[in-house]
């Protein structure tokens, strides 16, 4: 896959789709996604004149299917195309101003092989991927755009709880790179203009993807500091009879090597003690890539890290109806927050310490076939 001498083997395609009729181009887009694998190896490289434009049927083919526009936005008929899959950073684009090669400026794209990291981040995906016989993809964000996917996800607002009380709007708070959505946490410099001590963000799903019953996977990673609480977690789109109810897939304090795990409803609220037990704190690689996830059926919602069972949360009717509300389709909120009474319980947050935040790599969601 990768010789010693660092470049990886590769296959470059160059083609030109047919100037005349946007049908015939249309089927050479099908042809090209039919030939070349999604997946695989060995990267995948496509460039040349598609003469087409972005938002026509050849274009929605290519990049809603199979392809991510490295050039973008400065395309317009000319692009090089890359699979999501493949791990190249976009180093430089320039659009050359002159017309010697062709009628169309040429186009320049320089490209990072940054394999090595991904490649491992690769391996551990594989090494957790679902059994294809038994589960179905059904929705995922790989983050394949430069700027968050708005039929995916809504920036979370501020509030007034501890999870969400710093939350800004600030394009500057929520990055996305790399294929990688940063959640950003920063001191808050100018306090005439927002009063609040720190700035973060936060995403959501609510409205927009909500489901019952599966497997979820969140690949993340976070960097540690003083006061640093980021969390992946679910809620219901609408109430359930049965009361509240949330499920918390991870929450980080600090600079734990542990995170935490835990479901919440008005049966635990009464007595967080009681059985069953409600949460877990299993080890992490701290300040690295871990999957996070559970799998959710009527009877029971699974906890894992890394594809390893942490916790099993049991239905248990006998303990009255408060004690599973989880009957119902839940969201999603990705959320990066500092300060709060839980994760200041080991002390004050330090400016020092910023800024820090949390990364998403993907999220994906399966249901049983």
């Amino acid at each position: 896959f990768t010789p010693d001498n660092g470049i990886p083997t590769l296959v470059f395609v160059g083609t030109h789709l047919c100037h005349q009729r946007e049908t015939t181009r249309t089927e050479q887009a099908k042809q090209i996604n039919l030939v070349l694998p999604a997946k695989g190896k060995v990267p995948h490289i496509l460039a040349g004149d598609l003469n087409a434009r972005k938002g026509s049927d050849p274009m929605n083919i290519l990049l809603k299917e199979r392809w991510v526009d490295v050039v973008a936005p400065r395309s317009r008929i000319d692009y090089i195309l890359t699979r999501p899959v493949d791990p190249w950073k976009v180093v430089e684009v320039t659009i050359v101003d002159e017309r010697v090669v062709s009628d169309h400026k040429p186009v320049l794209v320089v490209l990072e092989w940054i394999g090595e990291t991904n490649a491992k981040k690769a391996a551990a995906s594989e090494s957790i991927t679902p059994d294809q016989s038994e589960w179905e993809l059904v929705w995922q964000d790989e983050s394949t755009e430069s700027r968050l996917d708005e039929a995916k996800w809504t920036r979370c607002r501020r509030g007034s709880s501890n999870w969400n009380d710093t939350m800004s709007a600030e394009s500057r708070l929520l990055v996305i790179n790399d294929r990688v959505m940063h959640l950003r946490g920063i001191e808050n410099t100018d306090k005439e203009k927002d009063p609040a001590p720190f700035l973060t963000a936060g995403v959501t799903s609510r409205k927009k993807y909500s489901f019952q019953y599966g497997k979820v996977q969140i690949r993340a990673r976070c960097k540690s500091a003083q006061g640093a609480w980021p969390a992946l977690w679910m809620m219901p789109e609408i109430r359930p009879k049965a009361g509240y109810g949330e499920i918390d897939i991870m929450e980080h304090l600090n600079f734990d090597d542990k995170i935490y795990q835990t479901v919440h409803s008005d049966y635990t609220k009464k007595d967080r003690n009681r059985p069953p037990q409600r949460y877990c704190e299993p080890k992490i690689k701290r300040d690295d890539w871990n999957t996070y996830g559970i799998e959710w059926d009527a009877d029971k919602i699974i906890f894992t890290v890394n594809g390893k069972q942490t916790l099993t949360y049991p239905c248990r009717p006998e303990l009255g109806e408060s004690q599973w509300p989880f009957d119902t389709p839940y969201y999603f909120i990705l959320s990066m927050q500092i300060g709060g009474d839980w994760v200041n319980g080991s002390g004050p947050t330090n400016p020092e310490h910023y800024p820090a935040g949390l990364e998403i790599d993907w999220v994906r969601a399966y249901k049983h076939k």
